[in-house]
């Protein structure tokens, strides 16, 4: 413990580890959405996936970008949109 003028605070030593995580931004061309719930269930799928942030998904020009840490890998995107039913163009 150490005095500063009238107090007692605690010293503390040793290491401080920060771990930063990066955000990506990652775009996908989507084939088979016809409506707004498709739009829906595509971005239920995206953002299921642990580590993503965020899924804006566009029915109009059929795709979805994707923001998500960088532990998220381009793989595990692709493989939500296809178990939701749709593909990968």
């Amino acid at each position: 413990m150490r005095q500063h003028e009238g107090y007692t605070l605690p010293v503390h030593f040793g290491i401080l580890s920060i771990m930063e995580e990066y955000t990506m931004t990652t775009s996908l061309k989507i084939e088979g959405m016809s409506c707004e719930h498709c739009v829906k269930h595509v971005k239920a799928a995206l953002e299921a996936i642990n580590g993503v942030k965020s899924a804006k998904v566009k029915l109009k020009e059929k795709s979805a970008v994707v923001e998500h840490g960088d532990g998220v890998g381009l793989e595990t995107l692709k493989a939500a949109v296809v178990e939701a039913g749709y593909e990968i163009a």
